[in-house]
């Protein structure tokens, strides 16, 4: 019996982790040219669109997408293996304080902070691409003195850990509400 559980958590792990991967990849490659765009209003280095497409080649609104398009899509999976795998410990342990969509919260939270360790290193090599305007990534030398592939972790933990829980929990409330309404 508890091998037939491991089993089937194993499996909904690997198709958790599989269609985490397959819709990072696709988000990646379908949002690259806006994040460009924002990237370089934020760092006040904006052209228009049309003078950056006409002065650059198109592929450059794809700049800084390699190691974005290496981990997201690792790191989209590991937030649904974090949040399958964090709802599950809550249940277990029974953590729900009697709502139901406390272990949801609580998933979601953990998937956030699973997110967040690959990305936040993907993220800093990323801006630093789309800020250089340059295609060669940023080297390990010039990464660690100014603070490692770490710098910003404690900010995109902020951004991903709660957000991802109500997330979550929001899209189970919803899916929950109209699946009764039927």
């Amino acid at each position: 019996r508890r091998e037939a559980r491991e089993t089937t958590a194993m499996a909904e792990n690997t198709a958790d982790f599989v269609a985490g991967w397959a819709s990072g990849a696709v988000a990646t490659l379908m949002t690259q040219p806006v994040d460009l765009v924002i990237t370089r209003l934020q760092a006040g280095t904006a052209r228009s669109v049309s003078g950056a497409i006409s002065a650059e080649p198109l592929t450059a609104l794809w700049r800084g997408m390699g190691p974005l398009l290496a981990v997201q899509p690792i790191s989209n999976a590991l937030m649904f293996v974090g949040y399958g795998a964090g709802k599950s410990y809550a249940e277990r342990n029974q953590l729900s304080g009697g709502s139901a969509l406390l272990p949801v919260f609580l998933g979601g939270c953990a998937g956030g902070a699973a997110q967040s360790l690959a990305q936040s290193p993907a993220e800093l090599l990323k801006v630093r691409m789309q800020l250089s305007g340059h295609t060669h990534t940023p080297s390990a030398r010039t990464l660690l003195s100014e603070g490692g592939l770490s710098r910003g972790m404690t900010a995109t933990l902020w951004r991903d850990v709660l957000p991802h829980g109500v997330w979550f929990a929001s899209y189970d409330l919803a899916k929950n509400y109209l699946q009764k309404r039927q």
